[in-house]
């Protein structure tokens, strides 16, 4: 299995960016919104399958979330907030 570690500030920035609370996110993905607040705050990472549940959820690939994902932010960000507009 390739390794990878979720980029907890990417996954905030992206969430915001698509107008999304915590618990809003937390219940599309189906984890609690503490654990949420965990893989944000990079306590706690995610399996391979809930991360890519997190990315579908927000419209972004799995990349996007992950080691390096910052540099998607201005890409993904704009067309995030004109499709919640």
């Amino acid at each position: 299995m390739k390794h990878y570690t979720l980029d907890g500030a990417a996954l905030a920035a992206l969430r915001e960016a698509a107008g999304l609370s915590q618990a809003q996110l937390a219940s599309a993905v189906g984890v609690g919104p503490d654990m949420l607040s965990r893989y944000e705050s990079g306590a706690r990472q995610p399996s391979v399958e809930t991360a890519h549940k997190i990315a579908g959820a927000l419209g972004v690939d799995f990349a996007a979330i992950t080691t390096g994902g910052l540099r998607d932010i201005a890409m993904a960000a704009p067309a995030l907030r004109a499709e919640a507009s």
